[in-house]
């Protein structure tokens, strides 16, 4: 929150796209983290108010959907459920091949020093790849992995591409991949799995440097295959070896959800609700508010 500008436009918990009117450091407090599931690392402070579900019924879970929101203190959060609504879908100028393409660069993709666009494959899933990029597949070259030069891009898959952001920490899902409507959802989806993802029993999971492109992919998973992923802290910061070498690894985050199941929440015509578990104690820090229009 404290790298955020106004201007800036920031999604509500109605679904909305609004624009940031006012920011200001609220100085050094006492904060807690909400500990829920899909919910990672969320700190504020004890009287920050979330937009929950919350009853008192012996099968609490039964009776979300009679159960009406309300703003609810942090620290008073747990047994409730916390809400995740997705913007209103709009129209895409892209096709489904080129979403694939955007879902695999957020994954193994990186841009060149003239502004070209690659992707790195493993040799296991150069088959795959390949089907799936036809047409846009240009020079291959052999470095750590195979390296693909993207071609024949539009001005508008380039563009979406640039938003993406630069190196692996940096990457993110743009807002007009969290507005796609379904089936555009799915191949954005299913390219970023084919490059992050793997399969455990009936659990997807995919693994990345960078918070910001899970907390996005599960919001494009919630639309795509109505699942409510969970992202969560994996292995911490630093030197770990990786196919026998040692190498800096920065934090990594998980995502991951069980087909079929949603035993920790609910998706409901507001979004989907995601079951509170405890608040916990997290030190005094240097905290900060937005307003945002309305």
């Amino acid at each position: 929150i404290e790298e955020v500008s106004v201007g800036d436009i920031v999604l509500t918990h109605k679904g909305k796209w609004k624009p940031i009117i006012a920011k200001a450091c609220t100085g050094q407090r006492e904060t807690i983290q909400t500990k829920a599931q899909g919910v990672p690392y969320l700190i504020t402070t004890p009287d920050h108010k979330l937009w929950t579900r919350k009853n008192d019924k012996a099968r609490a879970k039964d009776y979300l959907e009679e159960t009406d929101p309300a703003w609810v203190e942090s620290k008073d959060a747990a047994g409730g459920w916390v809400n995740l609504k997705l913007p209103e879908t709009e129209k895409t100028t892209l096709t489904k091949q080129e979403w694939w393409i955007i879902g695999r660069y957020l994954a193994d993709g990186h841009m060149g020093t003239r502004g070209d666009f690659h992707i790195s494959v493993g040799a296991e899933k150069v088959g795959e790849f390949e089907k799936h990029a036809d047409g846009f597949l240009g020079t291959r070259r052999e470095v750590d992995a195979i390296q693909y030069r993207l071609k024949n891009l539009s001005e508008g898959l380039k563009a979406m591409l640039k938003k993406c952001g630069r190196g692996a920490e940096n990457k993110q899902v743009p807002i007009e991949g969290i507005c796609l409507e379904k089936e555009f959802a799915e191949n954005l989806l299913d390219g970023y799995l084919s490059g992050d993802g793997c399969k455990a029993g009936n659990a997807t999971m995919a693994c990345s440097v960078s918070r910001a492109l899970l907390l996005g992919m599960a919001m494009v998973a919630q639309r795509a295959r109505g699942v409510i992923a969970s992202v969560y802290a994996g292995k911490s910061a630093g030197k770990h070896v990786i196919e026998g070498r040692e190498v800096n690894q920065k934090q990594l985050w998980v995502m991951s959800w069980r087909e079929g199941e949603r035993e920790f929440g609910a998706i409901l015509e507001d979004g989907a609700w995601k079951k509170v578990h405890k608040p916990i104690k997290t030190g005094t820090q240097e905290t900060w508010s937005i307003q945002v229009e309305g």
